[in-house]
């Protein structure tokens, strides 16, 4: 069984892949809609193309694809864990998370906490859902501050920021999520 996929590339994907090369840790990569400069990217940094969606332990999946996407329920049956960048930033970097989440107003919350931690003097960044990814920044920081949206909470397992902010919940997203 093969360690670690990635599934999806676009933003998110060839962060993951950029992440996993400065850790010097293997991976596949696999796009449905693959873009050939993409491509391109992946495999300069030493990464090939899934020859085969089976047989991986770690699927590292973009939040743009659908946490029912039938490959990815063919993967978990398989017996392989999917995940997104935020439980790869949380399992692979010693730096402390400070997860923030809502229907709205995370990214201005996420960004404001950025900003009082730096004026109380720590090396704080802000990533995530918003620029820069939080995989590009989180090693560089002494706290990170990370906006999550939904989309990329439905890919944690074992996450546990050392401090969590539900800031409200509304109706947004309901075609993929089902219901509140």
């Amino acid at each position: 069984m093969s360690e670690r996929l990635v599934f999806g590339l676009g933003r998110s994907g060839l962060g993951v892949l950029a992440y996993l090369r400065r850790k010097g840790l293997p991976a596949a990569f696999h796009d449905d809609r693959p873009k050939p400069e993409e491509v391109a990217q992946a495999e300069a940094w030493g990464f090939a193309a899934a020859r085969e969606l089976s047989g991986y332990r770690e699927v590292v999946a973009a939040p743009g694809v659908p946490i029912d996407h039938p490959a990815l329920e063919r993967l978990r049956a398989e017996g392989a864990e999917v995940i997104g960048e935020a439980e790869l930033a949380y399992r692979l970097s010693p730096t402390p998370l400070i997860g923030i989440t809502g229907t709205a107003g995370k990214g201005t919350a996420t960004v404001a906490t950025e900003h009082f931690l730096r004026a109380l003097g720590f090396k704080a960044v802000a990533g995530g859902n918003l620029d820069p990814p939080l995989l590009e920044v989180v090693d560089g920081a002494e706290v990170a501050v990370a906006e999550l949206s939904s989309f990329q909470l439905e890919r944690v397992v074992r996450l546990r920021p050392r401090v969590a902010v539900l800031l409200n919940l509304g109706g947004d997203h309901l075609d993929r999520h089902g219901s509140l």
